[in-house]
């Protein structure tokens, strides 16, 4: 009996244990959609475009140094390497922005945009972003809808957009804005000899 009494307090106190370690452990918050935008628009706010960078999917990051890296020999074959370097912040040579990884090379191209048009800067400085909701495509893709309101050049804008974001495995990723891809498409045929 007393070897009973024994077993139990003994499985009782094993089971209080593992209960305890259990809920000792982090429990993992799954970031939905919106959290990512959320963070995203705050980055921006701040000028903290490293945090920004690390909201982007992998495959965005590679597409866009994808395109810009075609400009730059297009660039290179014009005699206009100059003309893209200056789209780089901090960038000497080609051969130094090419060697970058994807998210600094996104970095380094988004600080030398805002660099040459510091109204960016100013206007994504006093935006105020309100995530609204997302509707999802399929189980990978969802689109986050957002309402954007800055001032510009003493003017309010107020804009509704539309954040395109996939899974991938540690959890949802912006893709390119259709902005940032165009952007890049319009130097290519800028700098593209073959006009």
């Amino acid at each position: 009996m007393l070897h009973n009494r024994s077993l139990i307090v003994v499985s009782v106190l094993l089971l209080s244990l593992t209960g305890r370690l259990a809920s000792d452990e982090p429990k993992k918050v799954k970031e939905e959609p919106e959290d990512i935008a959320r963070k995203a628009l705050a980055a921006l706010k701040e000028n903290k475009l490293e945090d920004f960078a690390k909201e982007m999917h992998p495959s965005a990051l590679k597409q866009l140094k994808t395109i810009l890296l075609s400009v730059f020999d297009a660039a290179a074959e014009e005699g206009q390497e100059k003309a893209i370097l200056a789209l780089f912040s901090g960038a000497r040579t080609v051969d130094e922005v090419k060697k970058l990884d994807d998210e600094k090379f996104f970095v380094s191209f988004l600080r030398g945009v805002i660099g040459l048009k510091p109204e960016l800067k100013n206007a994504f400085s006093s935006a105020k972003g309100e995530v609204l909701g997302h509707v999802m495509e399929g189980e990978d893709t969802a689109h986050v809808v957002y309402r954007m309101t800055m001032s510009v050049s003493g003017a309010t804008i107020t804009k509704m957009d539309v954040m395109t974001l996939k899974k991938t495995d540690s959890g949802w990723r912006m893709m390119l804005s259709g902005e940032i891809d165009g952007l890049a498409q319009v130097l290519k045929q800028k700098f593209d000899g073959k006009k």
